[in-house]
């Protein structure tokens, strides 16, 4: 069962570091009329390189960037690499989760119920926490629906 439980709290632990890098948006929503929606539609990274920032915004290569928008540049490329980071995590790791956390969860029942050594009960009691906690930021950050699928 700790051959289960590490990796499912270790991605549960990387999510959320990453998701807080990249400005905490997960999940992801939309705010119209005052109201909070989820977003529809598949999960774009910006632009993350000074390359593509400069051709978002028609500025040409061989022209110098001002501080200031040097400045922006640098903010928007980095924030866009973070999401990008956390969109990859999400769309691979956390959505194993789904699978990963669940199973966690009935193995550690399992094992709570057919043993009856302190260390075994103390093993799967933690097991059934992990899952309850990383099922819950699971559910909560909505992984899947975050990706637009």
């Amino acid at each position: 069962m700790l051959a289960l439980m590490i990796p499912v709290c270790a991605t549960c632990i990387w999510i959320e570091c990453l998701n807080a890098r990249a400005g905490n948006i997960l999940p992801r929503r939309s705010h119209e009329d005052g109201q909070v929606l989820p977003v529809h539609g598949a999960w774009r990274v910006g632009v993350a390189s000074e390359r593509g920032w400069r051709r978002s915004r028609r500025i040409d290569e061989n022209v110098p960037l001002t501080p200031a928008e040097r400045s922006l540049m640098e903010g928007s490329t980095t924030h866009n690499r973070h999401e990008g980071v956390l969109r990859n995590a999400v769309g691979t790791l956390g959505l194993f989760q789904y699978l990963t956390v669940p199973l966690l969860g009935i193995t550690a029942i399992a094992s709570l119920i057919g043993e009856r050594r302190r260390r075994a009960i103390a093993v799967a009691i933690a097991g059934i926490m992990a899952a309850l906690i990383c099922g819950g930021f699971m559910f909560q950050r909505e992984y899947f629906t975050s990706l637009g699928l």
